[in-house]
């Protein structure tokens, strides 16, 4: 039995695995793809295609949400696109000011000084339009 990973030879993402005999490794190959021996998952590496090399994709960044790994340039990038930033902004920041919405009542068990300071600061947060902005975002902290 024999082990071997099959990767895009452009770009050198992972496209799957396959333990078996030589014979169904080989048959098995996708077409336009290389190999390698061994078994990698493609959450973790990729084929450094110039050197055939596994290597471990980098760390993701903080806030990663929505990021995916570009091969190309073998870097994380926002893949949600411009527009859905703002969108998952405003939602973010809608369903705190729901969540806290209770805190505005007259008969509150709470600071409603605090908690109005708190929503004030939340609607002013300037709503970000790049990945790099989002990252950059200070959400306030809500009062205890």
């Amino acid at each position: 039995m024999s082990s071997a990973t099959y990767y895009d030879m452009t770009t050198g993402q992972i496209l799957g695995s396959l333990t078996s005999v030589e014979s169904d490794i080989l048959a098995n190959q996708p077409a336009g793809s290389g190999r390698i021996s061994g078994v990698y998952d493609p959450d973790e590496y990729y084929v450094d295609v110039q050197n055939q090399t596994v290597t471990a994709l980098p760390g993701r960044p903080a806030n990663s949400e929505g990021f995916v790994f570009n091969y190309e340039t073998k870097a994380w990038v926002d893949g949600r696109g411009s527009a859905q930033i703002p969108v998952t902004f405003r939602y973010r920041r809608n369903q705190l000011l729901l969540d806290s919405d209770w805190t505005q009542l007259p008969d509150a068990p709470a600071d409603a000084s605090a908690w109005k300071t708190y929503r004030q600061q939340l609607r002013a947060l300037a709503v970000p339009t790049t990945a790099v902005e989002e990252a950059g975002l200070s959400w306030p902290v809500s009062p205890s």
